[in-house]
C-alpha cells in the first residue's frame, strides 16, 4: 500500500501540480485509506470463513465510525494494527455468543464508557497531532454524540439481543481503550485539552 501511495504522490511531484506539503498529506491519507480498506477486506474474508460476516459488518460499522472521531491505539506497523484490531473486533463479535450478559448492564457500562472520549479524545498518532483546540473539541463532541447514537440503536435492538450486545461491546471497547491509547502515545492530557 505504501508503494502505491508513494507512486501516485511521485507522479504529482514530477508534474509540480501542487505544493509538496499538500502532496505529502495526500500520500499519507492515501496510504492510510488503502491500509484500512485492505484490513477490512481481510477481516471480511476471515469472518466470512467462520460464518460471521453479518456480525463483522455490524461491528465494523460501529468500530470505524467511533474510531474516526475518538481515535485510539495506533500501532507502528500494518500487521501490528491488523492484529490489535482483529482482537478488538473478534472480542466484540464473539463475546455476545459466549457471554450474553444483561442488556441493561451493558447499556450502563457502555454509557459510562462515554466518559473516556469526553475527557481523552481524540487520541491521534504522535505524527498527526491536532493542534487547533476547536478541532479537538469538535472531534470530542462528535465521538460522544456517536457513542450515544450507537447506544440508542442498541436499545432499539432489544429483540435482536446478539446485535444489541455487539454494538454495546464495540462502543465500550473503543471508548475504554482510549486511556491505554493516551498512555501509549506519551502525551499527557492537560486542562487545555479538556472541554
Amino acid at each position: 500500500m505504501k508503494h502505491l501511495a508513494k507512486y501516485v504522490a511521485d507522479c504529482y511531484r514530477e508534474k509540480n501540480i501542487m505544493p509538496s506539503t499538500t502532496i505529502d498529506c495526500m500520500e499519507y491519507t492515501m496510504q492510510a485509506l488503502l491500509n484500512e480498506i485492505s484490513k477490512c477486506l481481510l477481516y471480511g474474508v476471515l469472518f466470512a470463513f467462520f460464518h460471521l460476516l453479518p456480525d463483522y459488518l455490524f461491528a465494523c460499522s460501529v468500530f470505524i465510525s467511533l474510531r474516526w472521531f475518538a481515535g485510539g491505539i495506533h500501532c507502528k506497523t500494518y500487521w501490528g494494527c491488523f492484529v490489535v484490531s482483529l482482537f478488538m473486533l473478534g472480542f466484540c463479535i464473539l463475546m455476545p455468543r459466549f457471554f450474553m450478559g444483561n442488556l441493561d448492564v451493558m447499556i450502563a457500562v457502555s454509557t459510562v464508557s462515554i466518559i473516556c472520549p469526553l475527557i481523552l479524545s481524540p487520541v491521534t498518532p504522535s505524527f498527526r497531532i491536532i493542534k487547533k483546540k476547536q478541532d479537538r473539541i469538535k472531534l470530542r463532541v462528535l465521538a460522544v454524540i456517536l457513542s450515544l447514537f450507537w447506544i440508542a440503536v442498541a436499545a432499539l435492538f432489544i429483540k435482536e439481543l446478539t446485535n444489541a450486545l455487539i454494538i454495546l461491546y464495540t462502543v465500550a471497547m473503543v471508548n475504554y481503550q482510549l486511556p491505554i491509547a493516551k498512555a501509549m502515545s506519551g502525551r499527557n492530557t492537560t486542562t487545555t485539552d479538556m472541554l
